[in-house]
């Protein structure tokens, strides 16, 4: 508590000629720095695994979107099928035949179906590696969230010395300020991290609604032309 630290730091007289007393307050001062800037790391860290959820939550999303639009552009197609159907009924009505739908405009729909499914797969996995490589982009220089440390708090495989917070030049550092001056710069570069993992994901945000936006314009088109199709079908019946 920082009120209860203060009250302990000066509930002793002030003494500024004695090299005991100044040797304890400098430590008590380290000992708070050193457990502030502990929680602190921590709290970066929860919130880096927050972002990285949130980032895979927001792929999922942007996958669930291809598969949509897929279906849709499928249904479009489908409802082409049925309303060249629906142009042949209403043709062969007039003469009382039963429609067989083998006319070549509705051969020609259904042909071009098929060839539209195995092109949707093409396309949609073009997108999705497209997305992939948007995604990667960013974080080019930054990937890989190390967590790995050494005895000492000291991050897997970096060079010494680190820069230097708590201690004039020249004067001899112990490991409590090593551990304070590491953990500065394990939250300088978190912080970096999750400014790069905001940033993403308003880049995705930004695509995602680009998709919704397609999306509905197709949504619209393909409900037109189903309206129609079924008013054709409807008029026929009466």
């Amino acid at each position: 508590m920082a009120g209860g630290y203060q009250t302990q730091i000066h509930d002793e007289p002030e003494d500024w000629n004695s090299s005991e007393w100044l040797s304890k307050k400098t430590r008590d001062v380290q000992d708070e720095s050193l457990a502030s800037s502990r929680r602190a790391l921590q709290r970066m860290r929860e919130a880096e695994d927050v972002a990285a959820s949130n980032i895979t939550k927001m792929y999922t999303q942007s996958e669930q979107l291809h598969g949509i639009e897929r279906r849709l552009d499928l249904a479009e197609q489908h409802v082409k099928v049925s309303d060249a159907k629906a142009d042949e009924l209403k043709s062969l009505s007039r003469f009382f035949m039963i429609p067989s739908f083998g006319s070549k405009k509705v051969r020609k729909r259904e042909g071009k179906l098929d060839k539209f499914q195995g092109q949707l797969d093409d396309t949609a996995e073009a997108r999705r590696q497209e997305d992939q490589a948007r995604r990667n982009r960013p974080l080019e220089e930054q990937s890989g969230k190390s967590k790995s440390k050494s005895k000492k708090g000291m991050p897997h495989g970096a060079p010494q010395p680190y820069r230097n917070y708590t201690t004039p030049e020249g004067v001899e550092r112990d490991d409590l300020e090593q551990e304070i001056d590491t953990n500065l710069d394990e939250m300088s570069s978190g912080l970096a991290r999750l400014r790069m993992a905001g940033l993403r994901m308003n880049e995705e945000l930004d695509s995602q609604k680009v998709h919704l936006d397609r999306i509905q314009d197709k949504t619209d088109y393909t409900n037109e032309r189903l309206n129609q199709t079924r008013g054709k079908v409807t008029r026929l019946l009466k």
